[in-house]
């Protein structure tokens, strides 16, 4: 992946010396150059050489911003952060060849886990980072900050690649990365990037689909899109990918080639290995797919929802302007514009990521995060045509650049998200413990409070029930001093927000056992969970606890016999 200069043309002086003149790859007008342009060529050249890697460094870093706070904030990023603690304890178990049965008593231990609902590959990526630094906060994040600096290099590669023009490729990273959404993704242990650094390497070897695609290529096309998949079964829309390459370009030479095909076979082997792993537990992760009498009402309202999402994110005007964009790209005449074949595979890789996200039941306005890159290339692009024509010349760069500008000083303004609470909370229950804890934890930041326990107890003794798997029934006073006893509560964190929950009455009304400890404030920048953590010491456990406990799994729609 070399870098691509840009195309030269030479004139001989009458000094019988060449000079170069620059010419654009899409309007092939000639550039005269200046006195200035010997000695600001090297410059020029190692401005553009390390350029990919200072944006993919600024952007690793930023992404590592609030590190210090040592929490996990979202819930999906809590299950990501404990699904690679599994794998690395698995490992250090020696339990490899016996991953389910670990899995049951690990799950009944620290329930936090959402493997095969979130596929494998990230989490054993993950568990060398805990292998490295400890099992903490600090490893996980730097596994997402890698993941965001590869895929920073790899789409400024890709686009210099497709474009030759590193106005485009620098604006393009600068634009997608500065978003409020990536940075979000960058900020929090979230699949996105890691799989986002899969598909561009899968795309950066499809990115000649037009004039060739050896064999090679095409099996590492198929092995990069199926490691996506098994980062985030959402890159499924890359097996579409190279069908609709050959649909928006009209090459249909290209089907009578065997390397599409045998790519794509191979492609969808790997993806249907994925699906066996998640077949013991009723198929779940890769049955979002709408069921068929579902299928058209779910394809109108996802269609409709994401429209609305991609209009508040980007403004009404640029919307309609993007889609003027891209209406003329796809059907412009090729013989007529040529140049145009440059946005293909974006166009490709749009329309592709779109359109999965038509069939899948759950919807969210995070999930457009694969469609958003090649909107932002083929914006830039339709900028930098409509700027040549306005200002030929040396100022053509000046309107994608001002864009690109104003879109990075209000998106870069987005604070760092944050939480505080579960990790004091955990640290306030486990400190000074001489044996084995179990602790009961009510509310919907349980998973941080799961990885914050895993964090400060190496030795991994400490049993956390989740209030989520009790009955409602089991919240009265008289029904959780039973409970508490049974089982051995050694201590019980109650979060109390704005919104009621189950256990809120029991914060109201303590069962006579229930000692008050400390109250933390849980501060988020997510609203939801702002509000305060109630710590109570249980005085009465039994000195004999069961050890066995039925939790209700509602995603595979069965149970589990816990075992401590």
């Amino acid at each position: 992946m070399g870098r691509l200069p840009p195309p030269v043309r030479t004139t001989r002086s009458r000094g019988l010396t060449k000079v170069p003149l620059l010419v654009s790859p899409h309007t092939q007008s000639v550039q005269q150059p200046t006195g200035l342009e010997p000695r600001l060529a090297p410059f020029r050249a190692a401005a553009a050489r390390f350029a990919p890697f200072a944006l993919a460094l600024f952007f690793a870093l930023w992404g590592l911003r609030g590190i210090s706070f040592n929490h996990v904030v979202d819930s999906d990023a809590a299950r990501h952060a404990m699904n690679g603690v599994f794998i690395h304890d698995l490992l250090r178990a020696g339990q490899i060849a016996s991953p389910i049965e670990f899995g049951k008593s690990y799950y009944s231990r620290l329930p936090a886990l959402s493997m095969p609902y979130h596929p494998p590959l990230f989490p054993a990526i993950e568990s060398l980072f805990f292998f490295a630094f400890g099992v903490n906060l600090f490893a996980a994040r730097l596994a997402i900050a890698v993941a965001t600096a590869v895929s920073a290099f790899l789409f400024y590669k890709l686009v210099l690649a497709t474009h030759r023009s590193h106005l485009v490729a620098a604006s393009s990273v600068l634009a997608f990365f500065s978003w409020n959404w990536s940075q979000l993704m960058a900020n929090d242990v979230m699949l996105e990037f890691p799989a986002l650094a899969f598909v561009l390497g899968a795309l950066y070897y499809l990115r000649d689909l037009h004039h060739r695609y050896p064999f090679v290529r095409s099996l590492l096309f198929a092995l990069l899109a199926a490691a996506a998949v098994w980062t985030k079964q959402q890159a499924v829309f890359m097996g579409m990918v190279p069908f609709l390459f050959v649909l928006v370009s009209r090459n249909w030479r290209l089907l009578a080639a065997r390397a599409i095909w045998v790519s794509s076979l191979v492609f969808a082997a790997l993806v249907g290995m994925l699906s066996l792993l998640s077949v013991p537990f009723e198929s779940t992760g890769v049955n979002l797919v709408s069921p068929t009498s579902e299928i058209s009402a779910i394809f109108f309202h996802n269609f409709l929802f994401y429209l609305r999402v991609l209009g508040v994110e980007l403004g009404i005007l640029p919307a309609l302007l993007l889609a003027l964009a891209l209406v003329v790209f796809l059907g412009a005449p090729r013989r007529r514009w040529p140049d145009v074949q440059v946005n293909d595979l974006y166009l490709a890789w749009a329309f592709g990521s779109f359109l999965i996200l038509l069939f899948i039941g759950p919807y969210s306005g995070r999930y457009l995060f694969f469609v958003v890159p090649p909107l932002v290339v083929i914006a830039i692009d339709a900028l930098l045509r409509f700027s040549r024509k306005l200002l030929p010349g040396r100022l053509s760069w000046a309107i994608p650049a001002f864009a690109v500008a104003a879109f990075i000083v209000l998106h870069l303004r987005v604070p760092v998200t944050f939480m505080s609470g579960p990790y004091e909370a955990a640290r306030a229950t486990l400190t000074g413990a001489s044996r084995p804890l179990r602790i009961l934890y009510c509310g919907q930041t349980d998973g941080s409070f799961i990885f914050a326990v895993r964090s400060l107890d190496p030795g991994n003794r400490t049993v956390v029930l989740r209030g989520d798997k009790l009955p409602r029934s089991a919240y009265s006073p008289e029904a959780f001093e039973q409970f508490a006893h049974r089982y051995g509560i050694d201590y019980v964190v109650i979060e109390q927000t704005a919104a009621p929950r189950r256990w809120s009455t029991l914060a109201q009304a303590p069962s006579p056992s229930m000692a008050l400890q400390r109250i933390i404030p849980l501060a988020c920048s997510q609203p939801r969970w702002n509000g305060e953590l109630r710590v109570y010491r249980f005085t009465n456990p039994s000195p004999n606890p069961e050890n066995t406990l039925s939790l209700p799994i509602p995603m595979i729609g069965s149970s589990l016999e816990a075992k401590f």
